[in-house]
């Protein structure tokens, strides 16, 4: 693992001097520059968790806020055209050019959960379940290569994880998105594959000897993957305000679905909103 960082700092530095060597295509802009945007929605997003449930007003909608900053390299940015608003990141562009860069970010690649909490919050209980500890989110940092032109973008992250701050873990994240105008309609079709090691698929889906009891047996997992398939749309409705839907479906590989912890192999998130730009 402590050679996974040592490449991403080693690729990261000699980006750095590729870019200080080879005279940028694209032109110097040291400006500030922001946009802010909220969007409100009605949505049905199942967590990772089948014992998870929904059953309030709350879980059925959302109010998210959608910044977008840069300054001399770096950059706060969320994925507005993607479905969910899981996806802000900061960074800082080691490279750019005209069709593609090299950047270096900090990310929140997976959902994490509290046993303890939704044993609190659901009707049903689930024996032994409550001896499940907390997995945190799945935050790291990685380098991604991006490719863009007029319709299309692609991205792929080497990231190194590591939420148990114990076992250090790595995923390999490609996306590829086209946009489609169908008259007053922006669609945004995608497709994405993350490859997660042991470490972080074990991390969230194992059951350690301490945590396992009658319903909840040790388990060790191997690696694993999730495919994402997402259709996203905006229709305006005025200069400020506009439309939004959006369907994703992600499917997670046996080495999740067959913890005894009962993570879904499937979720499908169906999202409805509006959107205002300030």
């Amino acid at each position: 693992m402590h050679r996974l960082i040592a490449a991403l700092l080693f690729m990261s530095l000699a980006g750095s001097a590729l870019a200080d060597d080879i005279e940028s295509e694209a032109p110097d802009d040291d400006s500030f520059q922001w946009q802010v945007m909220f969007e409100y929605a009605v949505q049905y997003d199942p967590t990772v968790l089948e014992v998870a449930e929904h059953d309030s007003f709350n879980d059925f909608s959302s109010g998210s806020f959608y910044l977008d900053v840069s300054y001399n390299g770096f950059f706060i940015q969320t994925d507005r055209h993607r479905t969910s608003t899981f996806s802000g990141e900061f960074g800082y562009q080691l490279i750019e050019r005209d069709d593609w860069g090299l950047d270096i970010i900090a990310k929140v690649y997976l959902h994490g959960f509290d046993p303890a909490s939704i044993e609190r919050n659901n009707d049903k209980k689930h024996p032994g379940f409550e001896k499940i500890t907390e997995r945190n989110f799945g935050g790291g940092i990685a380098l991604r290569y991006s490719y863009f032109e007029e319709n299309v973008f692609f991205s792929a992250d080497l990231a190194t994880l590591d939420p148990s701050g114990k076992n250090e873990g790595w995923l390999f994240d490609l996306y590829y998105s086209h946009l489609t105008v169908y008259q007053n309609w922006d669609i945004y079709s995608g497709v994405g594959l993350s490859y997660f090691s042991q470490e972080l698929v074990d991390y969230y889906a194992g059951v350690t000897e301490q945590e396992s009891s009658t319903h909840y047996p040790v388990y060790q997992s191997g690696d694993g993957y999730k495919i994402e398939a997402q259709v996203f749309g905006l229709y305006p409705l005025s200069q400020d305000w506009a439309f939004t839907a959006g369907m994703t479906h992600s499917l997670y590989s046996s080495s999740f679905s067959q913890s005894p912890i009962g993570l879904r192999k499937n979720i499908t998130l169906y999202k409805l909103g509006v959107r205002y730009v300030f």
